[in-house]
């Protein structure tokens, strides 16, 4: 059932513009990911599956957006997130696409404002804005929903409850004529009416979703049952993995649970998972089966019995070890349970059964076109961007990401200094090593950083730097949008933005400077080093006019003398003009003098015109 304060939440994004232009058509939807629309077939009790809204709602006359505007150098930033949020619509990841779906209507509305776009491509950014933020609204109200087949627990547990104990008299009866009996998870005899039941909703009403996850196990099976084999550990446990999360590495539940086997992110990082702005490693099929095998065997180390350790992992160890110590003879089955939890452990074992005997309930026994996962690795040691790895093995970037699922952002993370582990195609480890070098890092991430002064929000910063506060927050750790003085701020942008920026301003000569509370003309024209006079007339203000705050004023700036020199992947510079001094320049970029000092060995009180100073 929708959430109230879900759609509550979508009119709101409705009404940040007015009424939306619905008259988009399909080919505007469909011009970066061809929809949103799951291949997933829908439950019969549930209405949660996705749909292209935008399609589905067009109607009068066609207005047809420039798809060339996204792969312009301007918007090129704005296309990811778009890309990546559609992306996450078609994989149910709901919640992510919402955070990238806002990162593409920051950047559209900053661009929108801009004043540096002609009229035709100003026409394409306000279509494409109405595109997103539609797709934003149906993201955000799906969120709320039950998002698909990795987080159907509560839809299963009601259809579980709905079955008779009559209705499952001829599973009972066929259970001793099954082909396949050597169950390595051990079945209680008799067999519980919950596993019954659970075997009924999967060649039932859960039929279709059953037969999806069969096709998404081959390719995953032999990796985790090889993982599973050399530790000794039952191989009929791969099934938890299929009740989680339908083997899909992207999962994310209701519960802000991800991955293959839904780690929630303190239990992930006890395992080694890290959970943050770059990459999500719980969606690591490798490193999240290792790190849930570990726990199992944790688990069952503890209790000794793999029902009550399956349990555990569902519901928490602290509940089962309290109802052990209270009454250390109690089985799995004997146990009060929250109802999840009741119906868990029967829908592993009801999965395992059906599984290991597909062919007599029915299910096709075929998975030919699903080839298991194999790769090869190779650590870097540097921030490299997706697209020129994809390119240096001779694979498209979408196969590149389908492979490293755990990757967030279209880089390898930054500062990790024991290097980082891309998955390649089987076979191109060597290729990828012999043209690791001609790699161009230039659209990989650049990371500045801000120092927060006075008066400064975050909303503030992230106008500021074109990166939305949902971005900022992440990179940062932040759980809410307070910010202190003096706070250093990571500002993640990757360089086709800053380039974008840079070459706006040589093509137009200028730049722009949002007005604030309290500043005069001539104070941002001594802050720029430009006349008032110049300032007038680059903005059309009469002598004597008043300062809007929140007006973007134009700034001339010659091309020969950008405010920013070319960058690296981890600096930038300043070029010193007549009249500058440390303390200026180092409130212009968000630092102190000391910063300044720190960034420049030996920078000296007294600075020359001409003189370049590092600023990130």
């Amino acid at each position: 059932m929708l959430n109230v304060q879900g759609v509550s939440r979508a009119r709101r994004l409705i009404a940040t513009r007015g009424a939306l232009s619905w008259a988009l058509p399909a080919m505007l939807a469909s011009v970066l990911l061809g929809g949103c629309a799951s291949n997933r077939p829908a439950p019969v009790a549930s209405s949660s599956q996705p749909r292209n809204s935008v399609a589905a709602t067009s109607t009068g006359s066609v207005v047809v957006a420039d798809p060339a505007f996204l792969t312009s150098l301007d918007a090129s930033e704005c296309a990811e997130f778009i890309r990546l949020g559609r992306e996450s619509m078609r994989d149910a990841a709901w919640f992510e696409a919402t955070q990238y779906l806002d990162s593409a209507l920051t950047h559209l509305a900053i661009l929108d404002a801009s004043g540096d776009l002609d009229p035709s491509r100003q026409a394409a950014a306000t279509l494409w804005s109405d595109s997103v933020r539609t797709w934003l609204v149906e993201a955000t109200a799906q969120s709320s929903r039950m998002g698909g087949a990795e987080d159907m627990s509560d839809y299963l547990d009601q259809e579980i409850d709905e079955v008779s104990l009559t209705s499952v008299e001829d599973l009972e009866a066929l259970l001793p004529r099954l082909p396949d009996r050597n169950f390595e998870i051990p079945l209680p005899s008799p067999l519980p009416h919950a596993v019954l039941q659970a075997m009924r909703v999967f060649t039932g009403p859960g039929r279709d979703y059953f037969q999806l996850w069969l096709q998404r196990k081959a390719r995953y099976e032999a990796m985790i049952q090889d993982k599973l084999q050399q530790r000794g550990m039952p191989r009929d446990l791969v099934y938890l993995a299929m009740v989680e999360s339908g083997f899909n590495p992207k999962a994310w539940s209701h519960a802000s649970a991800s991955g293959l086997w839904q780690f929630i992110s303190p239990t992930g990082r006890r395992y080694g998972l890290q959970d943050d702005w770059w990459e999500d490693a719980r969606r690591d099929p490798m490193r999240a089966t290792d790190a849930a095998l570990d726990y199992l065997e944790d688990l069952y180390g503890e209790f000794g019995d793999w029902h009550q350790a399956m349990a555990a992992y569902n519901c928490g160890e602290g509940r089962i070890r309290r109802q052990l110590r209270a009454e250390p003879g109690l089985t799995y089955w004997d146990m009060m349970l929250p109802k999840e939890t009741r119906y868990y452990v029967p829908k592993i074992l009801a999965a395992m059964i059906i599984g290991r005997n597909r062919g007599i309930f029915g299910f096709n026994t075929t998975n030919t076109a699903v080839e298991p996962l194999r790769v090869d690795t190779a650590t870097v040691l540097r921030t490299l961007p997706l697209k020129g790895v994809a390119e240096a093995v001779g694979i498209s970037e979408d196969s590149l990401k389908s492979l490293n699922p755990a990757l967030r952002r279209w880089s390898t993370p930054p500062g990790r200094t024991a290097g980082y582990t891309l998955y390649l195609p089987v076979g191109t480890r060597d290729i990828f090593l012999a043209n690791l070098e001609d790699i161009d890092t230039a659209s990989a991430q650049s990371l500045g950083t801000h120092r927060v002064l006075r008066g400064q929000t975050l909303s503030r910063i992230s106008r500021r730097y074109g990166v939305s506060m949902a971005d900022l927050r992440a990179a940062n750790g932040l759980q809410s949008n307070r910010v202190r003085v003096g706070q250093m701020l990571t500002i993640p942008r990757p360089l086709s933005a800053v380039a974008s920026s840079q070459e706006r301003r040589e093509r137009t000569g200028s730049q722009r400077h949002a007005v604030r509370r309290g500043e005069t003309l001539s104070g941002i024209a001594s802050r720029y080093h430009v006349p008032v006079s110049a300032l007038r007339q680059a903005n059309g203000l009469r002598p004597g006019s008043l300062l809007k705050v929140g007006k973007a004023l134009t700034i001339p700036v010659s091309g020969r003398e950008s405010i920013l020199l070319a960058s690296n992947e981890s600096s930038s510079y300043y070029k010193v003009r007549t009249g500058d001094n440390l303390w200026a320049i180092s409130s212009r970029f968000g630092h102190t003098v000391d910063d300044l000092k720190r960034l420049n060995d030996g920078l000296s009180e007294s600075l020359q015109p001409g003189q370049r100073i590092r600023v990130r």
